[in-house]
């Protein structure tokens, strides 16, 4: 037995929930334990979703970002990869797309975002930055200009 249940009607997801498991009486798991089991779920899920928020996406200074830039020594390779160069690419697009000025002059064939974001990283003219977690919870940022690209 399955139960639908729509959580937001101008969304089209819809989520089930197993009644047989955690609804109904079950031979193998009783009230309060499916109770439990619910709600010890949900604070996992809680624990994980606030933890990988909190780490991941902070507002800081761009000034204390370029002091630290500055300051510290490298761990990593300055080597770009090619999923760093395609997560910069795409970035770089979706921002001119959404109107941020080209850094590059344009010429008139060029029409799409991705090929003006290609140009500008074949001139070395991307305004962002890579930020590169460490196994020990620690960062380093490293600018488009001072890493080797292929």
């Amino acid at each position: 037995m399955t139960d639908s249940i729509d959580h937001d009607n101008s969304a089209s997801e819809t989520f089930s929930l197993d009644t047989q498991t955690f609804g109904e009486k079950s031979e193998y798991v009783s009230d309060d334990e499916s109770t439990d089991v619910i709600s010890e779920l949900a604070s996992i899920n809680d624990k994980i979703t606030n933890v990988n928020l909190h780490r991941r996406y902070e507002i800081i200074s761009n000034t204390n970002t370029y002091n630290n830039y500055y300051q510290n020594t490298k761990k990593t390779s300055p080597y770009l990869t090619k999923y760093e160069k395609a997560k910069i690419l795409g970035v770089r697009a979706q921002m001119i797309a959404t109107g941020s000025p080209s850094m590059v002059n344009v010429p008139s064939h060029i029409t799409s975002t991705y090929d003006i974001a290609l140009l500008e990283f074949k001139e070395d003219k991307i305004p962002l930055l890579i930020r590169r977690f460490l196994p020990d919870g620690n960062y380093e940022d490293w600018r488009l200009e001072d890493m080797v690209l292929k």
